[in-house]
């Protein structure tokens, strides 16, 4: 699926999060947005999924239009940076409702790649307030990818992961951009953008720095290194904004 995001703003009071912003997530690619803290990455993930409207733009998926639709979003595996699940329920039964939602009668029908080698069938009974944050963002991660979905938004899905279960995360990311899904991603991991990542958006202040890809990037500012390019992204954004 292709999500394209036209002239897009979205400002809280006087604070501009988002400046007439227009980018295409194109299928069968992984597209990672970057930027500094408060540059409008969050905003426009909760645009995409509808939970933010914003001021004025669109977004199509597939050519369609989502304002004042929800349908489009059985298509979306969403793995937040920040997990709230009701911690009173057991992994089991998490799953189960999360499952009834998607309306999933059985798990045997969804993809379980990351729910074997996370290995969360020894888990399931255990209550979600006991298990540590990296067990959590594992679970996270599963019900993420669980149902098959075109579209993955991973907002910094790596975050309290060991390294044993990041390689695993990497190689499901790996796949799925071959199985032909539209990935965005965010992260502040330079290896998984450098390794994975075919477009790059970096956003400022809710603008557009620069849109194209990672070798585009490198060749821009002559280098190799990731820090270094968002280094010199930032210093020039002090000079005048790049469109």
């Amino acid at each position: 699926m292709i999500i394209d995001i036209y002239n897009l703003s979205k400002s809280y009071g006087k604070k501009q999060v988002l400046d007439d912003i227009s980018i295409i997530f194109e299928k069968g690619k992984i597209n990672a947005i970057l930027g500094p803290n408060a540059a409008g990455k969050s905003t426009l993930i909760k645009c995409i999924l509808g939970l933010v409207r914003p001021d004025q733009g669109d977004i199509l998926v597939n050519q369609i239009s989502i304002s004042g639709k929800v349908e489009y979003l059985s298509s979306i595996g969403y793995v937040p940076q920040k997990i709230q699940f009701p911690y009173h329920l057991c992994v089991k039964d998490l799953i189960k409702i999360v499952c009834e939602i998607r309306n999933i009668r059985s798990l045997s029908e969804c993809d379980l790649d990351l729910y074997h080698q996370f290995n969360i069938k020894k888990i399931e009974n255990e209550l979600l307030v006991n298990l540590s944050g990296g067990t959590l963002q594992k679970i996270n991660a599963v019900i993420g990818f669980l149902f098959s979905p075109d579209i993955l938004i991973l907002d910094e899905p790596s975050v309290g992961l060991d390294p044993v279960a990041i390689r695993y995360l990497k190689q499901k990311i790996k796949l799925e951009k071959d199985n032909r899904k539209t990935v965005i991603l965010t992260s502040h991991i330079p290896d998984i953008v450098e390794k994975f990542s075919d477009n790059i958006i970096f956003l400022h202040e809710g603008r557009v720095l620069f849109n194209n890809s990672l070798q585009a990037l490198f060749q821009l500012f002559n280098t190799s290194i990731l820090e270094d390019c968002v280094f010199e992204l930032m210093k020039q954004h002090n000079k005048v904004t790049i469109s």
